[in-house]
């Protein structure tokens, strides 16, 4: 009973710290707070009803706790909400994104350390937490004015995919690791064309002329 209240605890008190930090930043980027946090809603429902529907179809059973989901799938589905949502309301796509990849690199980050710390202390876990704060700590220092918006994201997001598809190279997960990876790629296209087209247009302004 202790170590099954324990292990809610190593989940629940990282994904607090991710939900405060996306409303933070969302908070400092002048989005709407209210909608911030339907934004997360949205995304835990979407990313949860998709992750149920792979395992049901994969197995044909229902899952016993959120240990049987796919995580990709999940994250897949998070992300694609945030997306529309973000597009409909007419925010930045880009910056909410840049805050949903920090938001996760914090998350990992704390569970990893929380990890490491329950119990007897391990330094494997220990190590991989660690470096994930520095990460996060320096992508939230430095971000804006070494990145633009949305190539933080991207950045994360590879680095996510390429690592989760050598640790995980599951059929069902490298499917949705691929999926991710494609949107990746596609929000980084995306953004380069409209920086591309912002630069083509100051150009060929009377003023750079």
């Amino acid at each position: 009973m202790l170590t099954s209240a324990l292990n809610i605890v190593l989940v629940v008190l990282p994904v607090l710290a991710g939900l405060y930090s996306f409303w933070s930043d969302c908070r400092r980027d002048g989005f709407d707070q209210e909608k911030a946090l339907d934004l997360l809603v949205a995304g835990f429902l979407v990313g949860g009803v998709l992750a149920f529907a792979v395992f049901y179809l994969g197995t044909r059973q229902l899952p016993l706790g959120p240990h049987d989901l796919n995580i990709f799938s999940f994250i897949l589905g998070f992300v694609g909400v945030t997306i529309l949502l973000a597009n409909k309301w007419g925010w930045s796509v880009y910056r909410v994104l840049d805050n949903l990849a920090l938001t996760s690199v914090l998350v990992i980050g704390s569970w990893f350390v929380l990890q490491s710390l329950a119990g007897r202390i391990n330094i494997g876990y220990l190590l991989v937490g660690a470096p994930l704060f520095v990460f996060y700590y320096l992508l939230q220092k430095y971000r804006l004015t070494l990145l633009k918006s949305g190539f933080t994201f991207c950045l994360i997001s590879v680095l996510f995919c390429v690592s989760s598809g050598v640790l995980s190279p599951r059929i069902v997960n490298l499917i949705f690791i691929g999926l991710l990876f494609t949107l990746t790629l596609t929000v980084f296209i995306f953004r380069v064309r409209r920086l591309y087209a912002g630069h083509k247009e100051i150009s060929s302004s009377p003023r750079a002329s």
